[in-house]
């Protein structure tokens, strides 16, 4: 239905009222690109990273993320990266450069960033995360 135009009435009001719409296209990305080009001052954000939890697929998918920066109407939500891109154990070392590539491509302005506790408390706990958090900011 995305693909054969089945949102664009929805994409038209949404633009026409400054409405911004989060999209999730876990690995498909790429698809919101036709969206990105019709509605031009439609601001949308892509969810989750813009990638699936497929194994050995994130580096191609992230590519694919990073090359729609192009658009100024897309911003990336930058979320569940531990449990998305993540092969380490927290504190998740692996996702710093991902993270870096998003902020070079997007840059500060278009990344938004989530943290959802009751996604990531299966890595680590909420007293842990403060704890490292308040120590790095000391």
């Amino acid at each position: 239905m995305f693909e054969r135009g089945g949102f664009d009435a929805l994409f038209a009001a949404a633009e026409q009222h400054r409405v911004p719409i989060f999209a999730w296209f876990p690995g498909r990305a790429h698809l919101l690109e036709p969206a990105l080009e019709k509605f031009p001052n439609l601001q949308l954000i892509l969810d989750h990273c813009g990638v699936s939890r497929s194994e050995g697929e994130h580096a191609a998918q992230l590519d694919r993320v990073f090359a729609l920066a192009r658009y100024p109407n897309l911003a990336l939500k930058w979320c569940h990266a531990p449990s998305q891109l993540s092969r380490e154990a927290y504190p998740f070392h692996d996702v710093i450069p991902h993270l870096r590539r998003a902020l070079e491509a997007f840059g500060v302005q278009r990344v938004m960033w989530a943290s959802d506790h009751t996604q990531s408390k299966v890595h680590h706990s909420w007293p842990r995360r403060c704890t490292t958090c308040s120590t790095r900011t000391s």
